[in-house]
């Protein structure tokens, strides 16, 4: 693969959202191939310790890859977990030439350097008709489902688990003490970004103090408030679905930067496995992945910082 466009595609990948911002994949070039590999010395233990959250992330980045590839006009050969020896090697993309480019979805890359987690407040106005039928389609092409959650008896419902896992995690100490590892200063492009005067203490106070009933009740609002939320659901949970569940999450992202949105997510409930398995019961559809809320942010916020192209694209 051409060396340039190559980096065209791993800076567009490096963009996309990741637990903790830790950027958890590099890439290298062997020959006429582009590999993703995951980059496991980034993976949150404690957080996520089945590395499922790192998988989707990474999942996150190949689509991002995947939409810049097209509007470079360059089709892509796509395998999945190539090597069965060789776990962390997640994805070997070849450009085909002899296939051509199908353009509809190119569109989405113009939004890359655009879409952001925003975890504000989000104006109260009802999402966009159609909105959540149209993600749904974009999700569907990628093998996931999408759910709206409408019903407000759901809502509450999955208000109460939000705060439990909020609770049950604050009150981890463990759980505090890798959160608190990954504040880092702004600078550092990665990580949760904290200015530098305050990253001393913010890390202390993540490591000592129990938060969980502030949080519960902030993040339990937000979802009480949000214009529209919904859940990323797949058949199952293996390696496979997992990248499954990034492409089609990222897809659904951009998708819904295009209409003037943003989103953020409700990891805690994924995070904690009682809960996790609670979730299934209580809407009725298949193995649960993302639990996000999406509208439009009353307040412009920053993207969160990311690390050099040269410290993700290595040699073979």
């Amino acid at each position: 693969m051409d060396k340039e466009i190559a980096r065209k595609l791993v800076h567009s990948a490096a963009l996309a959202p990741s637990s903790h911002n830790s950027q958890p994949w590099r890439f290298r070039v062997q020959g006429d191939r582009l590999e993703m590999l995951a980059d496991r010395s980034r993976a949150l233990p404690i957080n996520d310790p089945n590395d499922r959250e790192l998988l989707i992330s990474c999942g996150c980045a190949l689509m991002n890859l995947r939409l810049t590839a097209l509007q470079q006009g360059v089709a892509l050969d796509l395998q999945l977990l190539p090597d069965a020896d060789d776990p962390d090697l997640l994805a070997r993309l070849r450009a085909d030439g002899n296939r051509p480019v199908a353009t509809p979805e190119a569109r989405l890359a113009a939004l890359i350097q655009a879409r952001h987690t925003d975890r504000g407040g989000y104006a109260r106005d009802l999402p966009a008709p159609g909105l959540g039928g149209t993600l749904a389609k974009l999700v569907a092409q990628e093998g996931a489902r999408l759910l709206p959650i409408t019903d407000e008896g759901v809502r509450r419902q999955l208000a109460q688990l939000v705060a439990e896992g909020d609770r049950t995690l604050w009150a981890d100490p463990r759980w505090r003490r890798e959160l608190a590892k990954w504040m880092h200063p702004y600078v550092r492009g990665e990580g949760l970004g904290v200015p530098r005067p305050w990253v001393f203490l913010a890390r202390a106070a993540v490591r000592w103090l129990n938060l969980g009933a502030l949080m519960a009740r902030r993040d339990s609002e937000l979802l009480e408030k949000a214009p529209m939320l919904a859940m990323l659901f797949t058949e199952g949970d293996t390696s496979r679905e997992w990248l499954q569940a990034g492409q089609a999450l990222q897809k659904l992202l951009l998708g819904a930067c295009e209409q003037g949105y943003q989103a953020s997510f409700f990891n805690q409930v994924m995070q904690v496995a009682p809960i996790r398995q609670r979730l299934a019961s209580v809407v009725g559809q298949g193995t649960p992945q993302i639990l996000l809320r999406v509208g439009r942010p009353l307040r412009a916020s920053e993207p969160t910082p990311r690390r050099t192209l040269d410290s993700v694209l290595g040699p073979a």
